[in-house]
């Protein structure tokens, strides 16, 4: 077999094996496996050490106004996915956690309070808006969307950018209008200049998934909203855990994520993500394959940059947020 025939048939078993480990998450949530691992990978004191490097200092400073304390470190990972950390916090006498996540994990400056009832309800009270939001029977987790509590102060709005996403954002605009410049003599072939149109329309959309406002509410308003989601579910009768503690909080989230609602969400999210993972992937190698024909390795190599690049565009912008753009324009075309 030719060397160039060996390279292409190379590239394509790799670039497929790639996809398919992107699209691998999605597929075993539909089949309906979906084993939660998780644990406590560090207590109470490590909290002085590692939280103030990956927390916004003034989220931190007003949990621990209003009473809360360190627990522990929470770690999360589905197969096949990233490993997600949670910063949990109690206050005794309060039936429920707080929740501090990492800046680099989605979005920055997010809070939650955090409540599953031994009998199966939930209260899920966020700072900021997407991810599962529901107010339904015993499943109420809200946003910041929703009303905020009478006589508490407003929602505040931010906007976060990191320096090198700006640089490498405008590095990839440059290198576009690049090639769009006339050919002259020993410049890019016609396909090298579409593999480099390729690979910077890639670089521009993962700046861009990274650059977003961060809408959030404060945390005094947040724990009051918590506070009468609670109540509402203890009065139909719902029994909230004895205790607070680390232990506790692994089981609470054993519990949620066993609840039917929650599945059910789950698995339609990822219906809707996996489409939108195919169209994506399909998109760009479709209109090379269709030029150039399977024989060639430049659609393939397009493949298994779309595939390398996959996780990187998919934990810079939450796949809640792909979720709710994608029903947004569903909604529109049925209206």
């Amino acid at each position: 077999m030719p060397l160039q025939d060996t390279f292409t048939l190379v590239l394509a078993l790799v670039s497929v094996l790639i996809v398919i480990r992107l699209l691998l998450p999605e597929i075993l949530v539909l089949l309906g496996r979906n084993p939660v691992q998780n644990g406590m990978a560090g207590d109470s004191e490590d909290a002085d050490l590692y939280w103030p490097t990956r927390l916004d200092g003034d989220l931190y400073q007003e949990m621990i106004a209003l009473g809360f304390r360190p627990l522990g470190t929470y770690w999360e990972q589905m197969p096949f996915m990233r490993r997600f950390e949670e910063f949990v916090l109690h206050r005794p006498g309060e039936k429920c956690f707080g929740i501090l996540y990492p800046n680099n994990q989605i979005m920055p400056r997010r809070a939650s309070f955090f409540t599953v009832f031994e009998t199966g309800g939930v209260a899920f009270t966020k700072n900021y808006s997407g991810g599962v939001e529901v107010q339904e029977g015993d499943f109420l987790a809200v946003g910041a969307r929703t009303e905020p509590v009478q006589d508490l102060p407003p929602a505040t709005a931010a906007g976060t950018h990191s320096a090198w996403r700006m640089l490498l954002l405008a590095g990839a605009v440059g290198c576009l209008m690049l090639t769009f410049m006339p050919v002259n003599h020993g410049s890019l072939t016609a396909d090298q200049r579409l593999m480099a149109r390729v690979m910077c329309g890639i670089a521009i959309l993962g700046a861009l998934s990274h650059v977003r406002p961060v809408a959030s509410r404060p945390l005094a308003e947040t724990l009051a909203r918590h506070r009468l989601n609670v109540d509402r579910l203890l009065a139909q009768g719902q029994q909230a855990p004895a205790r607070f503690d680390a232990d506790e909080f692994i089981y609470t989230q054993q519990r949620y994520h066993a609840h039917p609602r929650l599945r059910r969400q789950h698995q339609s999210s990822m219906a809707w993500l996996l489409r939108a993972k195919l169209i994506v992937l399909a998109l760009l190698p479709g209109v090379l394959f269709a030029r150039l024909g399977f024989q060639s390795a430049l659609p393939w190599g397009a493949l298994l940059v779309e595939g390398i690049i996959g996780p990187f565009l998919r934990y810079g912008c939450s796949s809640a947020t792909v979720i709710h753009v994608l029903r947004l324009g569903r909604g529109k075309r049925r209206a």
